[in-house]
């Protein structure tokens, strides 16, 4: 996996996520549950979450050299504590925070040099890769809520 292709999955994949919820109302997607007890709008914080995960140590290793992810060994409870956050705020903070942090990964990503992409680093959801594979977990992420998505509405 290299940097181009990582940013291209992510690329596609936001591309996806937006193209699924195209159209759709905000009472559609605050209300109505498309996998498990959450909504278009639960998904798409728990997306974010997921990628200041990344963004956090990514914004560390690019101004120290050392990226570090607080480490998150009971990933339920975490998603848990996280829902719990981001429910009390409403579908426009949702997708203003999901614009920015994508911004924001994209932008200290494209300031490593080429050889920081083949470092192996810690994942902050356990196990390793280079920042490229972890961006690519990432895209990998957001596509399997995309599913869920448009599962959800095809039905509706």
């Amino acid at each position: 996996m290299d940097k181009n292709t990582a940013m291209t999955k992510l690329e596609e994949s936001r591309r996806a996520l937006l193209e699924s919820i195209r159209g759709l109302s905000e009472t559609q997607l605050s209300q109505k549950t498309v996998e498990g007890i959450w909504t278009a709008k639960d998904l798409m914080a728990h997306v974010s979450t997921w990628e200041v995960t990344v963004l956090q140590p990514l914004r560390q290793f690019v101004e120290t050299g050392d990226f570090i992810p607080a480490p998150i060994p009971d990933h339920l409870a975490w998603n848990d504590r996280q829902a719990r956050l981001w429910q009390q705020k409403n579908l426009a903070q949702v997708q203003d925070e999901m614009q920015i942090t994508r911004q924001q990964l994209i932008a200290y990503a494209e300031k490593l040099p080429l050889s920081q992409w083949d470092l192996v680093l810690p994942a902050p959801w356990g196990g390793e890769g280079t920042l490229a594979q972890l961006l690519a977990g990432l895209a990998w992420h957001e596509m399997e809520h995309v599913e869920s998505i448009r599962k959800g509405f095809e039905q509706a």
